[in-house]
Order: structure tokens, then C-alpha cells, then sequence
């Protein structure tokens, strides 16, 4: 995956000079200090060359000044003090313009991402679980916004060098072609280096991923774990995958660490040569000792950035690495989507069509050829085995994924041509276990109707019998509910799930096992509380508990994704068929 997204980086880099004037700024300011600093072995040369004779160019300058020859004992020195602030002054101004242009786009990148993650179908997210996205939306989006100062250190070193280099050559061109020997390996060594880092990175990813998968199942699980004595095992799952997660990193981080050392080694070997040829020249007496100084001060400053140069290569790899991973999900188009040119939503009545749907994961068949009609303000009761599609079929209703064959209308338009908020917005769910989140009884409550007021709060939870639990809780409707919702038992928040979906008003309910794992004290509460929510509103229930839905106005019952039965429930017992003998399995003859 990652060779087909090799050109990630650039991308990155593609989309940071839409932010060129702050990048040109930056990069400009690099260039003025770099020549700033090069002038430092300049002024020094000369300074050394005036104590072995006088230098007629520099006498004449003072001169102009007004300045007599003496004053060159100063002049210079302060001049090389003025070289190094100015440098330090220039390539702070263009670090911190360079690392304030990487921090927006990484922002704008998480929220991006993000924004995608959200847009994307519900088949991207049972694959992908929740883990490999966090790591994704957190690590790598980390990683670009920490390396971000490798960006700014590249453009910096590359800078100092394309200036050192212009000065090596325009000063001392025949000593500056020894040194050229040495390039060659430099590129090699970063470009076979810089692939090493980039690959571990993709491994260290792929290992934090798992480590984070692992570690949130057992937190998420404790009570089984506990139940089962099993924390000696969870432990030693959890400690192989952080010693698997050790060692790639630390295969990274020495490939990462070797970088710079060789490319420093490579350099210094280069000076070594250039010294030894221009100790050779002053010996000839055709090179001033201040030249070969000056000439040597230049190729030590350009040691620094060539050794910045490898150490930001190798984080630009990890950088690399870390983009190929958020573009492979940005990169992803949702299976379900707003339709091109959306038609008008109708009048809300709640009129529910199944035509002859088909529908599989991947290449398992789940539903086949299933059509029903639910006229509003019906309750439709969907029974059957597990694994006999019920759950898939009611996931087609929101568009969480989309059918395979047939169609779905809510209202006599196919919901291929509704904008999904608004088809959305016209139905709820209440799921056998509440979701909650860790906020405040209000949040949870506003999260599908974020314009009602406390007053209607407090009706909505009048109507679910909740208003006088959630008055007693410390801090009321503002009072938290605690992390999954531990403030409350499990009837109190299937309630609170009820009180949020009817706040939402919407036409079409989904029930899925809203029940099931309630005491029978709690299920009578809450079958109370949705025989309000239910009122005049479509509603499609699934059960197992089929002492449940004999009320229902008609009973789907399905098997191997197709529905073999259809009535209410004395029709259906009267049939003897499926749906006689799971109830006769559940109540007995």
C-alpha cells in the first residue's frame, strides 16, 4: 500500500504551497541568513590574511569610511558577530513561518479526515473497526504536525547549503571540485536510508494499531475479563503486542539515527581531503593561508546543514509514511453517498416500500428478493433465526449501506434520491444497548434535536417516566451520565435513548431488540415509554422475544434472507409454520 502512495509526500508538500506567499516568506529569510552566515569565514579569512601582509581592497574600503587601517582589528570581528545575529535573527523568522503553515494544514488535515470518517459507509467502518482509524486520525496526523519542523529544518539546511555551496564555488571553484566526490554517496546513503525509515514506519503504524485494538477491547471488557480470571492472559496479549510495537520502533529510530552520523561521516571525510590538497597548495604558495581558511570555514558550515539534510530526510520518511496512511483513507469514495442532484423530499407521512432488495457482504449473500410494504404508522415486527438478514434489512432503511439489487422508498421515493440529512432525519433507532455518551444528560439528550429548549427536555423525559430520576442526579439535566453511561441503570438509559429519539420527532422507528436484556421490572418501564414513542409513528421491530410483537399490525418472519412468512401473530400461529415453532421453542406448546 504504501508504493501505491508513494506520492503522498508530495501531495503534502503540493498542498502547503497553497500557502505560498507565508512558505515563500520563509524560505527567503532561510536564503538572506545562510549568505549572512557564509560570510562569517570570509570576514575571517581576511581577517587572517591582514596579519600576514596588508590587503590594498580593505584599506581603500576603511578609507572611504574614513576609517584608518587600524580599525580593521574591530571592524572585522564586529562584522563577524553582526554575520552570526543576523543569521540567527533570519532563520528564526523563517522557521517560525515555515512551522506556522505546517501546524494550519495539519489542522486543516484532521479535520478532513475526520469529516471523511464520518462520510464514509458503514461497510469502511465494520472492516476497519474503530482502532486502525484513531491510530490514523491520531498518530499519523501527530506525525505530520510534530515533523513539521523537519519541513522547516529541510528548507533551512537546503537553503544554507545551495548558498554555502554558490559560495564554495564562486570563492574557490578548483578546491570545491575535490569536494564533489563526495556527493554521490550522500545522495545514495539518504535515498537508501530514507526508504528504510519510511518502510519501519509503515510497520510501527500497523503495530500500533493492533496494540491499540487490543488495549481497548480488554479495557471495554473488564468485567469479562475479571469474570473469567483472565487478566493473566490479557496481559500477556497485551505485553506481546507492546514488545512487537518496541522492536519495530526501535528498528526505525537506529535506522533513523544512523542517517545523520553517515552523512556527517561522508562529509568530514570530504574536508579531510580538501585540507590535505590545500595544505599542498600553500606550501606552493598559489593559496593564502586565509583562503584555505576561509575555504575550509565555508565546507564546515556546509557539514551542519548536509547533517540537518539526512536527519530531515529520514523524518520526512516518517512524515511520508504517516501521509500514506490519511490519503489511503481520504483517497477512499464512501460506498454511500448524496445523490448527484437530490430530489425534494415529500410530505413526512412514514410510508416504508421494500422492492425485491438483494443485498451481500462481500461475497456472503444476506437478503434475497425481499419486498414489503409498511403503511404509515404501522408496526412491522421482523422475526426469524439469527443470521437470517433482519438486522441488514433495517440498516438499509438509514442508507448505511445501500442494496445490491431492488430498491428502498421511504414516502414513494427511493432513498437513492433523498439527501441523506434529510432522510436521516425522518427516522431513529433504539438499539438493544442504549448508546450513550460520557456528557451530560442534556447533551445526550439535544444530540438528534439541538435546538430544544430545557423545557422540552424535561416533557421528553415526563413521557418516558425519567424526570424525576434525572432531577435527583447531582446537577440535574446538566449532570453527567458518567463514562457508558454508569450514573444510570440499563432501564434508565434505554429510556433516555427513547426521550432522545422522541425529541427527534421522527416518522419511521427502528427497534432493535429494545428489551431484550432488561429485568422485567425495567422492560415494563420502558414498553411503556415506547409505546409512547411509537404513536402514530412507522415502526419496524426486530425480536427474538416474541412475546414481544404480538401486537405488532404484522409480523415478517425471516429465514436465509427471505421472508417465508407474513401475517399477524394469530395468523401466523394458525399457519404452523417457522414462526409456531420458535414461539412454541421460546413459550413452549
Amino acid at each position: 500500500m504504501a508504493e501505491k502512495h508513494g506520492p503522498s509526500l508530495r501531495r503534502f508538500f503540493r498542498e502547503m504551497l497553497t500557502q505560498w506567499p507565508l512558505i515563500a516568506l520563509g524560505g527567503t529569510l532561510n536564503l538572506v541568513g545562510s549568505a549572512a552566515e557564509g560570510g562569517l569565514p570570509w570576514l575571517a579569512g581576511m581577517f587572517i590574511d591582514r596579519l600576514a601582509a596588508p590587503n590594498p581592497g580593505l584599506d581603500r574600503f576603511l578609507a572611504g569610511l574614513g576609517l584608518g587601517a587600524g580599525a580593521a582589528d574591530w571592524l572585522l570581528p564586529l562584522g563577524m558577530a553582526v554575520s552570526l545575529a543576523l543569521n540567527a535573527l533570519l532563520v528564526f523568522g523563517g522557521g517560525y513561518a515555515i512551522q506556522y503553515t505546517g501546524q494550519r494544514l495539519t489542522f486543516d488535515l484532521r479535520r478532513r479526515f475526520y469529516d471523511h470518517l464520518l462520510a464514509l459507509d458503514a461497510g469502511f467502518h465494520a472492516r476497519a473497526g474503530s482502532s486502525d482509524p484513531l491510530t490514523r486520525l491520531v498518530h499519523d496526523v501527530n506525525a505530520l504536525s510534530n515533523s513539521v519542523y523537519a519541513v522547516k529544518e529541510f528548507v533551512t539546511a537546503a537553503a544554507g547549503s545551495l548558498v554555502l555551496v554558490g559560495l564554495i564555488l564562486a570563492r574557490h571553484w578548483r578546491l570545491a571540485l575535490v569536494t564533489l566526490v563526495i556527493l554521490p554517496p550522500v545522495i545514495i546513503a539518504l535515498n537508501l536510508l530514507g526508504r528504510l525509515v519510511r518502510r519501519h514506519t509503515h510497520t510501527v503504524r500497523r503495530a500500533e494499531s493492533s496494540l491499540l485494538a487490543r488495549l481497548r477491547q480488554s479495557l471495554e471488557s473488564m468485567r469479562v475479563v475479571r469474570a473469567f480470571g483472565a487478566e493473566g492472559y490479557e496481559r500477556e496479549a497485551l505485553d506481546l503486542r507492546v514488545e512487537d510495537a518496541r522492536k519495530k520502533t526501535l528498528r526505525r529510530e537506529l535506522t533513523s539515527a544512523v542517517t545523520g552520523p553517515v552523512i556527517q561521516a561522508l562529509g568530514v571525510s570530504g574536508v579531510i581531503a580538501v585540507i590535505a590538497y590545500g595544505v599542498g597548495l600553500v606550501d606552493a604558495g598559489t593559496l593564502s593561508i586565509g583562503m584555505l581558511v576561509e575555504f575550509v570555514g565555508l565546507v564546515a558550515l556546509v557539514l551542519k546543514p548536509l547533517r540537518t539534510l539526512g536527519q530531515s530526510n529520514s523524518n520526512l520518511q516518517k512524515i511520508g509514511a504517516s501521509a500514506d496512511r490519511l490519503y489511503e483513507v481520504l483517497d477512499r469514495v464512501p460506498a454511500v453517498a448524496d445523490p448527484p442532484e437530490p430530489a425534494v423530499p415529500p410530505p413526512p407521512r412514514g410510508e416504508v416500500v421494500y422492492e425485491g432488495v438483494g443485498f451481500a457482504y462481500a461475497d456472503r449473500p444476506v437478503l434475497a428478493d425481499v419486498s414489503f410494504r409498511a403503511e404509515p404508522g404501522e408496526t412491522v415486527a421482523l422475526v426469524g433465526p439469527s443470521g437470517a438478514g433482519k438486522s441488514t434489512l433495517v440498516k438499509l432503511l438509514p442508507r448505511l449501506y445501500d442494496p445490491d439489487s431492488g430498491s428502498v422508498s421511504l414516502d414513494g421515493l427511493d432513498l437513492k434520491r433523498w439527501p441523506l440529512a434529510a432522510l436521516r432525519s425522518r427516522m431513529a433507532a433504539v438499539p438493544q444497548q442504549p448508546l450513550v455518551f460520557s456528557a451530560s444528560v442534556a447533551e445526550n439528550l439535544r444530540y438528534g434535536a439541538p435546538e430544544a429548549t430545557d423545557d422540552d427536555l424535561r416533557a421528553a423525559l415526563e413521557a418516558v417516566g425519567l424526570a424525576d430520576r434525572v432531577e435527583r442526579l447531582q446537577g440535574g439535566l446538566e449532570g453527567g451520565v458518567g463514562r457508558d453511561g454508569v450514573a444510570l441503570s440499563g432501564g434508565e438509559l434505554q429510556r433516555l435513548a427513547i426521550a432522545r429519539a422522541l425529541l427527534a420527532d421522527p416518522r419511521v422507528l427502528i427497534l432493535d431488540e429494545a428489551t431484550s436484556s432488561l429485568d422485567a421490572e425495567s422492560e415494563l418501564a420502558v414498553q411503556r415509554a415506547l409505546a409512547r414513542l411509537m404513536a402514530g409513528r412507522t415502526t419496524l421491530v426486530i425480536a427474538h422475544r416474541l412475546s414481544t410483537v404480538r401486537g405488532a399490525d404484522r409480523i415478517l418472519v425471516l429465514d436465509g434472507g427471505r421472508i417465508v412468512e407474513r401475517g399477524d401473530h394469530s395468523e401466523l400461529m394458525a399457519a404452523g409454520g417457522l414462526y409456531r415453532n420458535l414461539v412454541e421453542r421460546q413459550e413452549g406448546p
